[in-house]
C-alpha cells in the first residue's frame, strides 16, 4: 500500500510540474510577444536599434566560440604534424604552449582542464608523454 501510495504522489507530482512548466513557457512567450508588438508600436526605430545590438553581440559571441573551436583544432594540427615528420619538436612545444595560454586568458579555462585536454591531444602519439615542465 505504501509503495501504491508512493508512486501515484510521485506520478501527480510529476504531472503537475509538467503543466506548470508547459502554462509558464507558453505565458513567457505571450508576454514576449505582446511586449514586442507594444514596443514595435511605441517606437519601431528603438526596437530595431535593440535588435541590431542583439544581433551584434551574438555575433561577436559565435565568433569567439570559433575562435576557442580553432584553437583546440590547432593542437590537434600541431600533434599530426609533429606525427607525420616523426618527431617532436621544440617549435611543436611552443606552438602547444601558446594553445594554452590562450585558452587560459582568452576563454577563461582552468589551467588544470587546459593540461588534461592537452595531455590527452599529445599522449595519443605512441611513446609520446605530456610533459607539464616544457
Amino acid at each position: 500500500m505504501k509503495n501504491f501510495l508512493f508512486q501515484v504522489v510521485a506520478q501527480v507530482s510529476a504531472f503537475f510540474i509538467q503543466l506548470n512548466q508547459r502554462v509558464a513557457i507558453t505565458l513567457n512567450s505571450w508576454i514576449g510577444r505582446t511586449a514586442y508588438v507594444l514596443m514595435a508600436i511605441i517606437d519601431r526605430q528603438k526596437l530595431a536599434l535593440y535588435e541590431q545590438i542583439a544581433v551584434t553581440e551574438g555575433d561577436q559571441e559565435l565568433v569567439l566560440q570559433q575562435t576557442e573551436l580553432n584553437l583546440l583544432n590547432a593542437a590537434s594540427q600541431v600533434r599530426d604534424h609533429a606525427q607525420a615528420i616523426d618527431e617532436w619538436t621544440p617549435q611543436h612545444t611552443e606552438a602547444i604552449n601558446a594553445i594554452a595560454e590562450s585558452l587560459m586568458l582568452q576563454f577563461g579555462w582552468e589551467e588544470d582542464n587546459v593540461n588534461q585536454y592537452l595531455k590527452e591531444v599529445v599522449e595519443s602519439i605512441d611513446g609520446l608523454e605530456f610533459d607539464l615542465e616544457e
